[in-house]
């Protein structure tokens, strides 16, 4: 019996600074406010480990998403301008459409 409380005090404790821990975490973000930050501090406590590990899948940063940011500079001209300046028509009143690919 003394076996079975020291186990259950064991896992109760771990549990505790492992939510605790989390939480503070949590409350330092700015993901979400208001009511649906209380609901998920609440799904913290009541679903033992299984909210925090679905909030941490949730945060968790997609593969390369940070590394393709807009790289077209904002000095350069855009793909319309280009199209005017490059067009081989005299006078530039037709349209340069280009060919299909077969």
């Amino acid at each position: 019996m003394i076996l079975k409380i020291t186990f259950l005090s064991i896992i109760i404790i771990y549990y505790l600074i492992y939510s605790i821990r989390y939480l503070i975490q949590f409350n330092r973000n700015n993901y979400f406010a208001g009511g649906l930050k209380v609901f998920h501090v609440l799904m913290i406590f009541l679903i033992p480990f299984a909210w925090i590990i679905l909030l941490k899948a949730l945060f968790k940063r997609t593969p390369g998403s940070y590394q393709f940011a807009d790289k077209k500079s904002s000095d350069s001209p855009s793909e319309s301008v280009l199209e005017i300046w490059m067009d081989s028509s005299p006078g530039g009143s037709e349209t340069h459409k280009p060919e299909s690919v077969l």
